[in-house]
This record gives structure tokens, sequence and C-alpha cells, in this order.
């Protein structure tokens, strides 16, 4: 008999960016059935919900993706098991997708606070609240202070828009063809209270195939996998679309699990081979543009600010850990994995 050990796949649903905070929870919301939002009490708390069901379910066989928040990569904003459908994450963050809030089933853990305790600790609560208000304000004041130079184009090949369908039509027939598939947006990597977090090596663990976009311009070969990732849903492909941690307009990545194939603007790592000939770019003029300044020397004080907030969401989630009824969430606990585990015995029969 074989016992069947189901696996983790970590990334981020949201950056903050030159543009501000960017999330896509909604789209990831659409695209499961079984919703159950975790709200009040901390995020380490929440964090821990969504951890312990994460294990219960992998130690079951199922393959759980987990959502890394970015105070702290180490908590979880939510998690997917897409064999059941199912999506457990922050409340706050099922929200944005509003004609789906009614079928969220909504789990408050501030019913398992002690209720004597809250009131000695709400005043500080409150304001390291508001701190960490703050302390994001003033990250993307300076992100966007700072965005000319956090652009990271990198020199190489720009594509005119024919140039570049040609470049996509030639890709997709190359890649893929078959029927309507489905995008699936994530960030590999974002800016979190421990600095630039980065999961492409986990990401592509189980890829044998593995290109970039060799000598073409970061932007325009941002716009090349934009357009190659609507050729993959069209050919009947789920494609993981992974996009720029501070701009989210740009894919840097494309997985496509079924063909055990990534594509890249950039080579991520040494395994990346080249995928492009230049018989097609030749056609019209391409222009060269030099590399901009480094990314990191403009983010040192966007970092020290965001551990900043880290700091600020530990003290909180400790704060929590003197007031939270720690039964009552085991309790909890076994109660979601035995409500998700039963709607799926039910959904096979």
């Amino acid at each position: 008999m074989k016992i069947r050990i189901g696996k983790t796949t970590d990334y981020f649903l949201s950056s903050h960016t030159t543009e501000g905070y960017h999330s896509f929870f909604a789209q990831a919301m659409a695209d499961n059935e079984q919703l159950i939002g975790l709200a009040g009490a901390s995020a380490q708390i929440r964090s821990r919900v969504c951890r312990q069901l994460a294990i219960q379910l992998v130690d079951r066989g199922y393959n759980v993706e987990l959502i890394h928040g970015l105070a702290n990569p180490c908590d979880l904003e939510g998690i997917i098991v897409p064999e059941l459908s199912l999506m457990v994450a922050d409340g706050e963050k099922l929200r944005e997708l509003e004609e789906r809030w009614p079928t969220v089933e909504l789990v408050d853990l501030n019913e398992y606070i002690w209720e004597e305790r809250y009131p000695i600790f709400e005043a500080k609560l409150r304001d390291l609240q508001e701190q960490m208000s703050v302390n994001l304000e003033l990250v993307y004041e300076h992100l966007h202070q700072a965005q000319s130079q956090l652009v990271n184009p990198e020199g190489g090949l720009c594509f005119s828009e024919p140039q570049s369908q040609r470049v996509v039509e030639r890709l997709a027939r190359s890649l893929f063809f078959k029927q309507y598939g489905r995008l699936e947006h994530r960030f590999g990597q974002s800016l979190t209270g421990e600095g630039r977090v980065d999961y492409y090596r986990g990401l592509l663990r189980g890829v044998r195939r593995k290109y970039y976009l060799n000598g073409v311009n970061y932007r325009s070969g941002c716009k090349v996998l934009s357009d190659l990732s609507r050729e993959a849903i069209k050919a009947g492909l789920v494609c993981q679309v992974y996009h720029d941690y501070l701009d989210a307009e740009l894919v840097e990545l494309l997985i496509i699990p079924e063909l055990e194939t990534a594509v890249a603007a950039k080579a991520l790592d040494e395994d990346f081979q080249e995928l492009l000939t230049y018989k097609e770019t030749a056609c019209q003029p391409a222009i060269i543009q030099e590399s901009l300044p480094k990314v990191d020397e403009s983010l040192g004080r966007v970092t020290a600010i965001l551990q900043e907030i880290k700091t600020q969401s530990g003290v909180v989630g400790e704060l929590y850990q003197d007031m939270i009824d720690f039964e009552a969430i085991e309790r909890l606990e076994e109660e979601l994995l035995y409500k998700v585990l039963k709607q799926n015995k039910n959904g096979e029969e």
C-alpha cells in the first residue's frame, strides 16, 4: 500500500509596487468554489489556522499552495487547495471581489479572545495599527519617488508591435496548441519585512525545460510573455503568470505545469536556455537601452521601513498570544479540516 503525501508551493498573491499595493486575490478567489475567510485576531493567528490546515491536508495527499504575507513572509495570508477548489484566506483580502463576497464563509477569530483581557491591550493595539499604516504610506511614497530608478529594463532588443506579434506567434506554435485554458496570476518574489523574498527556485523545481528571451530588452520581453500567456490559454493550458514585484503590469515568467516548461523575460538561473533566433527580429530596427542604476541601492530605505512594520506586526502577534483561547482555536482547526474533507467526500459521491 502506497501512502501519498502532498506537496506545497510557495508564492505571493500581492506585492508592494511603484504604483502602490497590488493584489491578485480577486482572480484567485474567482477560480475557487469553497471560500473561507478568516477575520479578526492577528495575522499570526490567522496564519496559524491556515498552516495547520495545510499540514493536515498535505499529510492526506493534497497539494497545497501557500500564499505568503508581506509584513512577514513566514506568516501565511492564505492557502489554496486546487483539488478541493478551496481557498482559505484573510477575510479582508477576500473582500476584493465583491460579487463573490456573499459566498465566503467568514470565521471571526475575535470570538476566541478572552473578553476580560482585551481592554488591557486595546490602546496599544490601536497605536501599533496606526504606526503600521503610516509606515505603509511612507513605503509607497518612497517607491513612487524612485520609480524611474526601480524600473529594471536592462539592455537588449526593443520590439515594435509587429515584431512582438511575430515572435509571439512563432513561440506559441513551437510551445503549445490545444483548447481554452486558464491564467493564474502571482508574484514569485516581493518586498517584505525581511527584504526581497524570492520563491522562484522552489517554483521552478518541477520544470524540465526552462527558456529565456535572450538578447531582448526586459520590458519588450515582458510584453512578449504577456501576449504569449494569452496564447497559452487559447491552447487549453493552465498558465501560471508571475509578475514583476515592482511593476505588476510586467510579466517576467510563465510556468506551464502540463508541459513542464517555463519561459522568462531574462535568465533566472544558469539552467535557463536561449529561446530566440533573430531572423524575425531583424526586420525592423531595434532600440538598445542602457541599464539603469542598481535597484538594491534605491530599495534600502523601503526595506528598512518594511522591517519596522514586521517588528510592529510581531508585537501585535505577541499581544494576541496573551488574549486568545488556543484550546478553542485548536477545536476550530479540527472543525475546518472535517468540514472541507466532508464537502469533498460529498462532492465525489
